[in-house]
């Protein structure tokens, strides 16, 4: 939000509960405060102040929970490349990696801080960007100052607020335990389903839009439809179902896999999608398309990272691919480009980059 010097604004706090949700809460009820006041600043009863120009971040507390929010006071004039990338930010948002995201506890997922509309945008997840992370609940997650979130609880919800300037952007997180038994009804919250060989997949928040039966299956390299592509080596294969109208997830999924003896901690992989192409003479002919790369942690349990791939979030059949080749680290606006293409080719948009390998 904005104010001018010597503006006033009383904000309005809506809180959820168990029983109801969009409370306006009273003033009353909450605790109010400001990072350091010399911006802006907020007395007990929510009423904001600007005082000076620049950033103030705001919060409002109860019971260990909290909400922060940025105010610009006054008007940016920038004069130096990193005040023109805040004016950006402020004026055309964040772009963010992952928008939202379903955690089992102990594990860490890496937030992707980017300008939105901008195909080479800097890096920003670093705190020497000026970049800053608040987590709604220090119970449930921790995030570090470069934006690594990791989950705490075995089970609940907390948001991570990204500030950077006055732009910001929340993401929710859930932790939630592993549903056993490979298929689970999964509901708009997201949730976690788990097969006997420990591959999971973790549904974020948002990902569907009604209750979905979601299923994950260990594929050996004998029941792929295709040979793994040419300077590839086997790692390991899945079979995920998504049983709604469009058989995919709104928000890429995480994926974690067992690692097989002999890939080692720290290796990339890519995650590869059986699917077709159509021939000159009309009929279909099956490729392996590139949707995601991964990282071996140091549980030896092989997890997505995403960025600058799409994500894995179509139901099909996936086999792990190590490369046996070296490549170059990727174009750092690839990331903005993709998302450009998945807005408006939501078929198959990384074919132009994953269409590799083997076919029938």
């Amino acid at each position: 939000s904005r104010l001018d010097v010597g503006e006033s604004r009383e904000l309005v706090v809506v809180g959820d509960f168990a029983d109801h949700e969009d409370v306006v809460l009273p003033a009353s009820y909450v605790t109010f405060g400001s990072e350091n006041g010399l911006v802006a600043s907020i007395n007990e009863y929510g009423v904001l102040s600007g005082l000076s120009d620049g950033v103030e971040i705001v919060s409002v507390e109860k019971n260990g929970i909290q909400a922060v929010t940025a105010v610009r006071v006054g008007d940016l004039q920038p004069t130096n490349q990193e005040e023109l990338y805040v004016s950006i930010a402020e004026n055309y948002g964040l772009n963010l990696y992952p928008g939202a995201v379903t955690l089992t506890q102990g594990v860490d997922r890496q937030i992707f801080v980017a300008l939105n509309e901008v195909e080479q945008s800097p890096d920003l997840r670093d705190d020497s960007t000026g970049t800053r992370y608040f987590v709604s609940n220090p119970d449930i997650i921790k995030v570090t100052e470069d934006g690594l979130i990791t989950a705490l609880a075995e089970e609940g919800t907390a948001n991570v607020t990204v500030i950077y300037g006055a732009a910001e952007e929340i993401i929710p997180v859930r932790i939630d335990k592993p549903i056993s038994g490979g298929e689970a009804t999964i509901t708009v919250d997201g949730g976690v389903v788990q097969d006997e060989s420990g591959a999971t997949v973790m549904v974020a928040p948002g990902a569907l839009s009604e209750d979905t039966t979601v299923g994950i299956k260990k594929l050996t390299e004998s029941q792929l439809g295709l040979p793994v592509p040419e300077g590839f080596d086997f790692a390991g294969a899945f079979q995920l179902d998504i049983e709604n109208g469009s058989n995919a997830f709104g928000i890429p999924a995480q994926i974690a896999i067992p690692a097989p003896d002999g890939v080692e901690v720290g290796q990339e992989v890519f995650f590869l999608r059986q699917g077709e192409l159509p021939t000159a003479d009309g009929s279909l002919k099956s490729y392996w398309f590139i949707e995601e790369s991964g990282i071996v942690s140091a549980d030896g349990i092989i997890r997505t990272s995403s960025p600058p791939w799409p994500g894995v979030q179509q139901s099909g059949t996936y086999t792990i691919a190590v490369p046996k080749f070296t490549y170059p680290d990727p174009d750092p606006g690839l990331f903005e480009r993709i998302n450009r293409a998945a807005e408006q080719y939501t078929f198959n948009v990384n074919l132009a980059i994953g269409g590799i390998g083997a076919s029938n």
